[in-house]
């Protein structure tokens, strides 16, 4: 049944539940404050509110949890009641602080930047939902460090995030993948950052932005080459083994469908696993060395596996210049392709062989024969 307004609600009853401490005596007091229609806040006179929240002042700090949980979702809809008890209860256990924190409009900027520095991640989840969020406020929320507070920001359209506090995110989504998509849907973003994002982000991402953003082609190369750098620098350091398929290297090196173009083309996707599992089989060599001599600073090993496994001088350069570990300027870039492409140039395919057999270990290749 509808609660209705008493016309006048009784004060010395209210004060007499109030200091009564019994259960019986709070139960029925939380009976009595859920009666008042503080959801039908215009039908309360002033002298009435002033009398509820009086008395909700004076028994929060007592009252028990049950009583306390009423008090906020109850105030929490209020756009005039008073501060200091919504604060109070904003800094409660979650249960209580809950609806208040990402609801209530009473309470002000200090009043969550202080929520945010001093309690709970709880808390800090639940300011992050807060429709209008202010820029120090979300500011305040990325200071956490907090993966799981900083999601939740990112994902709130109504979060109002300054420009250098998403400059910091950005880069921070090198580290933290889950940023990443949330990242690429807000308004914040602009061509500077989708172009500083694109470097590190999946190959589904990256085609998101370049269907969502006109970016110049030359640029965009650049920016693919650049991304398959750090892929490969992250895979080659993150596993002290190369993960990978067996069956399907396997599979793929028995039907003879491992070529040098293969070779290429899985780097330049990105899938670096896969292509150093694909590089050591193809070149028959064991996969630590495998991946150390890739990732070396000189390409004089790479060049002399790859003249020796027939990987022609076209794709050995774009193998060389995609796992560079520490990628230089153009120039010096392309300076260190020159001197790996002289060393190319200058070994015979039969030298190679002879010098890639060595290295194996084994005297027993049955892969590369002297043409």
């Amino acid at each position: 049944m509808e609660a209705t307004m008493p016309a006048e609600i009784n004060s010395t009853a209210l004060y007499a539940l109030a200091r009564n401490e019994s259960p019986a005596a709070r139960a029925e007091l939380v009976e009595t404050i859920t009666d008042f229609p503080l959801a039908d806040h215009d039908a309360m006179s002033d002298r009435e509110r002033g009398l509820v929240y009086e008395i909700l002042n004076q028994v929060v700090r007592d009252a028990e949890m049950s009583v306390r949980k009423t008090m906020s979702a109850c105030l929490a809809e209020l756009p005039d009641a008073p501060r200091d008890l919504v604060r109070l209860l904003a800094n409660d256990s979650i249960e209580i602080a809950q609806p208040i924190l990402s609801k209530s409009g009473v309470l002000q900027d200090e009043d969550l930047l202080d929520i945010v520095r001093n309690r709970t991640m709880e808390h800090q989840l639940a300011v992050s939902v807060r429709r209008n969020l202010s820029a120090d406020v979300s500011a305040g929320l990325v200071e956490t460090g907090n993966e799981n507070v900083i999601g939740s920001l990112l994902r709130n359209q109504d979060a109002v995030i300054s420009r250098q506090t998403m400059e910091y995110l950005v880069e921070e989504s090198k580290r933290f993948d889950s940023f990443q998509e949330p990242i690429l849907r807000r308004r914040e973003l602009n061509p500077e950052l989708v172009t500083r994002l694109f470097g590190w982000v999946s190959g589904a991402l990256r085609q998101t932005i370049l269907d969502d953003w006109d970016l110049d082609e030359a640029v965009v190369d650049t920016l693919l080459q650049r991304a398959v750098s750090r892929e490969v620098q992250a895979t080659a350091y993150a596993a002290a083994d190369i993960p990978k398929s067996v069956q399907l290297i396997d599979t793929l090196s028995e039907n003879d469908q491992i070529s040098p173009t293969l070779l290429l083309q899985t780097l330049q996707d990105g899938e670096i696993a896969l292509f150093l599992a694909m590089f050591s089989k193809f070149s028959n060599l064991e996969g630590d060395f495998a991946k150390r001599l890739l990732f070396e600073p000189s390409g004089d090993r790479l060049a002399i596996v790859c003249k020796a496994s027939g990987i022609g001088k076209a794709i050995f350069s774009s193998i060389f210049a995609l796992t560079r570990l520490a990628p230089p300027s153009e120039a010096e870039l392309q300076a260190e392709v020159g001197r790996s492409l002289a060393m190319y140039d200058k070994t015979t395919r039969s030298q190679a062989m002879d010098i890639a057999r060595r290295w194996q270990g084994s005297a027993q290749n049955t892969k590369w024969t002297k043409n």
